[in-house]
């Protein structure tokens, strides 16, 4: 357990905490909670987050990451989850990146972001964007849901991932609360066609046997059901008070194409 730290700039193995083995679906049980992590990577500015997590079934909560570069928490793995954490000003001297960002895979899923409060993810770059929760190059089956953001560029921005639910969130003063699109379709098709190394990456997980085909039984066909499209996002319930009019750039010819739900979004006073 990391537990109670109260520090800034530490070197990242000090803040990288995994458990647990992904091949047998062995929790690991770890537990990253009440941290206080504020004002590091004052020498290596990017990819050096706040917290670095990975494995299985392991918590990070409670924790403050606050006044970094780049990001808060960096990773990857599956059934994760991470709630309760106070993330701000995050991101300020990059671009394209997210306080929280994980990216490039169909394996690492079933993570949860819940009751999160995300404030002053903006970067300062003329013309950038720095997105609060980032899923990053089709990385699939989030749930997102009871989060606070409050003044950010993007909420949550999904790269053309798949089986991600957003729901019940609030988005205050957030230029673009929801983003998704589909890069597998056109620029990153090599990553998620037959042979690519997202379907290499299932294979060395035994993905169409026990444990993994009972556990997500939804991965078993997935070669199949158009593995390059953002299918089966869900993203509804949630509120969005900015100055800007758009909750979402999906326009709703592309979200029926890609079999994408976005319902009950609402438009609150300030």
């Amino acid at each position: 357990m990391l537990r109670s730290l109260v520090g800034s700039e530490m070197c990242i193995r000090d803040r990288y905490m995994t458990g647990g083995d992904l091949s047998s679906l062995t929790g690991g049980g770890s537990r990253c909670v009440g941290n206080t992590i504020q004002q590091y990577s004052r020498w290596y500015r990017t990819y050096n987050p706040g917290v670095g997590f990975g494995g299985f079934r392991n918590v990070y909560s409670h924790n403050s990451i606050a006044d970094a570069p780049h990001q808060a928490f960096c990773g990857s793995g599956n059934d994760m989850v991470f709630e309760h954490n106070l993330v701000s000003q995050i991101g300020f001297e990059t671009d394209d990146s997210g306080s929280f960002y994980t990216g490039y895979s169909w394996a690492h899923r079933g993570n949860v972001i819940r009751y999160n409060y995300f404030e002053d993810i903006r970067t300062d770059i003329e013309g950038g964007s720095v997105q609060a929760v980032y899923q990053d190059r089709q990385m699939s089956g989030y749930a997102i849901y009871g989060n606070t953001f409050l003044n950010c560029d993007c909420g949550v921005y999904i790269g053309g991932g798949r089986d991600h639910e957003v729901f019940n969130n609030s988005f205050v003063r957030v230029d673009l609360p929801v983003h998704i699109d589909n890069r597998g379709m056109g620029p990153h098709r090599a990553s998620c066609s037959p042979g690519g190394p997202f379907e290499l990456e299932l294979m060395s997980y035994n993905y169409q046997q026990p444990p993994w085909s009972t556990h997500y039984p939804f991965l078993v066909g997935i070669m199949h059901e158009h593995p390059c499209v953002p299918v089966n996002n869900r993203v509804y319930n949630n509120t969005f008070c900015q100055p800007r009019p758009n909750f979402t750039d999906v326009t709703p010819v592309d979200a029926a194409a890609w079999m994408d739900v976005f319902e009950q979004n609402v438009a609150v006073g300030c």
